[in-house]
């Protein structure tokens, strides 16, 4: 399998929004690479986190709403 060129075996790998889209499909590509995900979201990736599992890898779920920016980061991206 080409994935053995690429093992992330034994590695962890955070991953905002997996419970759908794009970073579902980040989770799972990582997953079948042998990464554990940690996986944060505002609504549990229920289906996200059978996936994984039924692959190997251990998922992790924290739930956080990132949608606010310091203001103090802000001066950082701009610069």
């Amino acid at each position: 399998m080409i994935l053995s060129a690429f093992s992330l075996e034994g590695k962890v790998a955070v991953v905002t929004g997996c419970d759908t889209g794009l970073g579902q499909g980040m989770a799972l590509g990582l997953a079948q690479a042998g990464c554990d995900i940690v996986g944060i979201n505002i609504v549990e990736p229920t289906e996200t986190i059978k996936q994984v599992t039924a692959l190997g890898p251990r998922h992790w779920r924290l739930s956080a709403r990132m949608v606010r920016v310091n203001p103090r980061w802000q001066k950082c991206w701009r610069e």
